[in-house]
């Protein structure tokens, strides 16, 4: 079910996400434009560029670097398989001195391992076929994307139309006490959400900029990729952060060990910064939500819809955490 509503959802959240810079282009950018529906236009195309052009950044030094890890680990692979014969020539002499196998005995065994080979090309045989089945989905999964865009698009032209016609379904199906209740709810899930992810968004630039810069300054391999990677998982509150630095160290400690020690005092130093200073500035209480119900919905939001589960489940658990503590939405139920 979920699975063909999924354009619907990706148009959705993107029209949820582009509504951000959007209002922004239109209230500070193009002003001075008296047609609204010309500088609606002009304010969609340039939210999207805005965002193509973030993600093309993004995969353009991220891509790369990807690239020469794998090289590098394809380099060593030689050295590798050298340093594994050796070591079975070496068991295979101990062997024979030890339990006097003889040479037709080895034989025999690798008899056995070549009829076995059969077997092993089955299961490459299966692994090509799962491949065609992934690179299947992904080409499924790019054209509900762009669906998605499309229908995100018509959301964001038309999007005080839409929200006429909700409201004018809303006052008709429902009980007036119950409807203005549903249009408080959902107005202050759209304005946690809004908060939350401009605060987030901005925090994890922040974050992942410091790591930039700290990374060039004291020569870390990777270390421009690595503050990618610390950028993305910061938008994940509390254990994205974490995730993230393991990814890194991964990367570094393929170089240098040493070097690895020293991203993690960088790491835990930045973390700290970044705890007790910029997220109480920059992001502060925007959500309302203890620490352990935040912790909560992102394990929670993560088994359901992964990033874009985090992102969505913390603001609409905090939209059930300030209806159980608003005045007003007490009354109601009270009433009720």
């Amino acid at each position: 079910m979920l699975q063909k509503l999924e354009p619907f959802l990706i148009g959705g959240i993107m029209a949820f996400v582009l509504n951000v810079p959007l209002t922004f282009i239109e209230k500070k950018c193009l002003g001075f434009i008296k047609g609204v529906r010309l500088k609606r236009v002009l304010a969609i195309l340039s939210s999207l560029v805005l965002l193509f052009f973030i993600t093309a950044c993004l995969l353009f030094l991220f891509v790369p670097k990807i690239i020469g890890f794998f090289g590098v680990l394809w380099g060593k692979i030689p050295d590798l398989y050298k340093m594994l014969a050796n070591l079975c020539v070496e068991e295979e002499n101990s062997l024979q001195g030890e339990i006097g196998l003889t040479g037709r005995m080895w034989n025999v065994l690798l008899d056995k391992l070549i009829r076995n080979l059969p077997a092993v090309f089955s299961q490459i045989s299966v692994l090509f076929t799962g491949l065609t089945d992934f690179f299947g989905n992904m080409l499924g999964h790019l054209t509900d994307f762009g669906m998605g865009i499309v229908f995100a698009v018509y959301l964001l032209l038309y999007k005080e139309a839409v929200l006429t016609e909700v409201v004018r379904a809303l006052d008709f199906w429902l009980p007036d006490e119950t409807a203005e209740f549903v249009k408080l709810v959902f107005t202050k899930w759209y304005e946690l959400n809004r908060r939350f992810l401009v605060g987030q968004c901005m925090e994890s630039v922040i974050f992942g900029s410091m790591f930039c810069i700290v990374l060039n300054i004291l020569r870390i391999p990777y270390a421009n990729l690595i503050s990618i990677i610390m950028t993305v998982s910061a938008l994940v509150p509390i254990i994205g952060p974490f995730i993230g630095s393991l990814m890194s160290a991964v990367l570094v400690v393929t170089v240098s060990p040493f070097q690895m020690l020293i991203f993690w005092m960088v790491y835990f130093v930045i973390q700290q910064v970044e705890d007790n200073l910029i997220y109480p500035k920059v992001v502060g209480n925007s959500v309302g939500l203890p620490p352990f119900l935040i912790f909560f919905a992102v394990l929670l939001g993560h088994k359901i819809a992964g990033i874009i589960g985090i992102l969505l489940l913390i603001p609409m658990l905090a939209t059930v955490y300030y209806i159980r503590h608003d005045k007003n939405c007490c009354n109601f139920f009270e009433k009720k």
